[in-house]
């Protein structure tokens, strides 16, 4: 008895909950909302969902037909049929506003609209709009322009006026190298943004061709077209002339290292236009364009060859290059070239010559025949020591850039001024690069001896009664080029530099010097010197005068000579005597305008001299010996 009350209880539950789930099921709940973007062949639906129903919605669209109340049997555009024409605001699942894109409508005809959704209930439909697609007439087009014209490529645009209700209405720009081009003569470039969404995007407007493939330098005729299935109309011609393209060749590479490479191109022709940019591009694949090296020639890029250093490269590897030139015509490439870099390795070079300048100095040259494939970090100089095989680590001196500084190549010359006198050397040039140092060949040589310089003291001019110039010429430093000169004088024989010294300065050569402050009718002993670092040397002595009226300037020999020829009586008559040595001598005697009034040669020890027919008046009598000249001045008066 127990059992059965069971049993009945269960199955009334059960009954209990069917009838339950069956009095929740119900259709969904939508509406239709408008209809726009009417055109001849289509048109946009907008619906809204209120209520999913129970079970959830299924299938949701809108349903279309020419007469009243379509249903699903018509036609249809749903999520099953033509997904991609039906877009919903809140996705799955179906809930809120969607809206649907029809198509394939015939022009000028009325249609009737449903929304819809369906369950396992049912169907639900919305309330029913109506509306009534456009006439199809021929669209209006315009050429509007046609621009950024290269050698085969070009930009045209087109203005769609009206479309004449034909959404798929094509369009775009028909073009020949023969006046009045038509849809039949060329092939069409594609439009962009042509096709015409279900969103409803405005048809009419201005639309961008790209044309591609065009020859280079030649005339072409266009014009803008449209088409729909009431025919096709064109807008006004316009022609252009594409550019030429420039030419270049990718000449040479050389000067290859391991690291550095020199490329060479050859710009022909720019094609008649500017050039914009050049340059190489390389990489390690054929035709690379990973890497580019550009002209830099301030925009002022011509024709004719150039050069472009390729750096950063990997060792021992190989290459491909090619030039590569820019005008408003388009790009062009040059042919192909291949390299290989070089290994890495230590420079070659060759200590060439010394030449030794003095006790203290010498001139070095050297050459870098090559860097080790390595210019960016190959320096280098010269080494010296007094023991064979000198290195970095003794007396050391690196050379200035006057080489090829980009690949650190070629001879170069290095002075060194801090050797010791008379010692034999033994010098080789050195260079550095990542691998290691590198020597060139050893040279030995032997800085001078050193000694005391030689200077002679050559003359003084422009003698008055306070100041003179007095002339030097150093005739050898001695071995050391840091010689120091000057005049020094005294009243005195064999003046010294702690006498009256002036110093002129440093080096070899002619030179003079002013004499200033000089005490006026004194008698004065002049002796050039130069000083280096053996000590000092004096020249020849001279002897002159402090006196504006008796310029005379004497050796010492001329002075000894002077006080051992004496003439008397001095004023004379007209009879003077001459005594002292006066074998082998020439004797004449000028008056005040230098006309000769007596003249003899080879006088004896003793000489008169007869001028009682000259007139009063001052004479000047030079005598000439093998040891030097005196000169005297002789009065006559009565």
């Amino acid at each position: 008895m127990k059992k059965s009350y069971l049993k009945y209880s269960l199955i009334f539950f059960i009954i209990f909950l069917t009838i339950k789930e069956l009095s929740a099921q119900r259709v969904p709940a939508i509406y239709i909302d408008s209809i726009s973007w009417i055109t001849a062949k289509t048109a946009e639906a907008f619906g809204y969902i209120q209520d999913s129903g129970w079970p959830s919605t299924n299938d949701v669209g809108f349903c279309y037909s020419t007469n009243p109340n379509p249903t699903i049997n018509d036609n249809t555009i749903n999520n099953n049929n033509k997904p991609n024409h039906l877009v919903f605001e809140n996705g799955p699942p179906y809930f809120g506003n969607y809206r649907a894109y029809l198509d394939t409508l015939k022009a000028n005809t009325t249609y009737y609209v449903r929304a819809y959704a369906t369950n396992t209930v049912g169907v639900a439909y919305s309330s029913q709009l109506s509306f009534t697609t456009l006439p199809l007439v021929k669209p209006i087009v315009t050429t509007d322009s046609i621009n950024s014209v290269s050698a085969t490529t070009a930009n045209g645009y087109i203005n769609l006026i009206t479309y004449g209700g034909d959404p798929y209405v094509k369009k775009g720009i028909c073009y020949d190298t023969i006046p009045n081009p038509t849809i039949n003569t060329t092939p069409i470039p594609s439009v962009k943004d042509s096709i015409i969404h279900y969103n409803g995007n405005n048809i009419n407007g201005i639309y961008q061709i790209d044309f591609s493939g065009l020859t280079p330098n030649t005339k072409y005729y266009m014009r803008a077209f449209a088409s729909n299935d009431s025919g096709t109309v064109y807008g006004a011609e316009l022609s252009i002339t594409t550019l030429l393209f420039p030419k270049v060749k990718t000449d040479s590479i050389d000067t290859i290292s391991a690291l550095n490479a020199k490329g060479y191109i050859d710009i022909i022709s720019n094609g008649g236009n500017p050039i914009l940019s050049a340059g190489i591009y390389y990489g390690l694949t054929p035709y690379s364009k990973d890497n580019s090296i550009s002209v830099n020639n301030y925009n002022n890029i011509n024709t004719g060859r150039y050069q472009l250093i390729i750096s950063n490269l990997i060792p021992d590897t190989t290459y491909y290059a090619m030039s590569v030139v820019t005008t408003i015509a388009g790009t062009i490439y040059g042919n192909q070239l291949t390299f290989k870099t070089l290994p890495l390795g230590l420079p070659t070079l060759k200590t060439d010559s010394v030449i030794v300048l003095d006790a203290f100095s010498a001139n070095i040259y050297g050459d870098i025949i090559y860097n080790g494939g390595d210019p960016s970090h190959a320096f280098g100089g010269i080494c010296y020591s007094t023991s064979p095989n000198p290195t970095t680590n003794d007396n050391a001196v690196s050379y200035n850039n006057t080489y090829d500084a980009s690949y650190n190549l070629g001879p170069f010359q290095i002075y060194e001024s801090g050797l010791t006198p008379n010692t034999t050397y033994f010098m080789r040039v050195y260079a550095i690069n990542s691998v290691g140092t590198a020597y060139g060949n050893t040279i030995i040589f032997k800085t001078l001896k050193l000694t005391l310089p030689k200077v002679t003291t050559d003359s003084i001019n422009n003698i008055s009664t306070t100041s003179a110039t007095g002339y030097l010429t150093v005739t050898n430093d001695g071995g050391d080029p840091n010689i120091v000169g000057g005049i020094c004088y005294s009243t005195s024989a064999n003046p010294t530099i702690n006498d009256n010294a002036i110093s002129i300065g440093y080096g070899s050569g002619s030179s003079q010097e002013f004499l200033s402050n000089l005490t006026p009718n004194t008698k004065y002993y002049v002796r050039a010197y130069a000083t280096n670092s053996a000590g000092t040397s004096y020249g020849n002595q001279l002897i002159f005068i402090a006196n504006n009226n008796s310029p005379t300037v004497m050796s010492i020999t001329e002075e000894i000579l002077a006080t051992e020829i004496n003439a008397y009586p001095n004023p004379t008559r007209g009879i003077i005597s001459l005594q002292g040595q006066l074998e082998n001598t020439q004797v004449k005697i000028c008056d005040v305008l230098g006309n000769s009034v007596y003249q003899n040669n080879g006088a004896a020890s003793n000489l008169q001299i007869d001028l009682s027919a000259q007139p009063n008046g001052v004479y000047f009598m030079s005598i000439q010996t093998g040891e030097g000249s005196v000169n005297k001045k002789i009065v006559v008066s009565r």
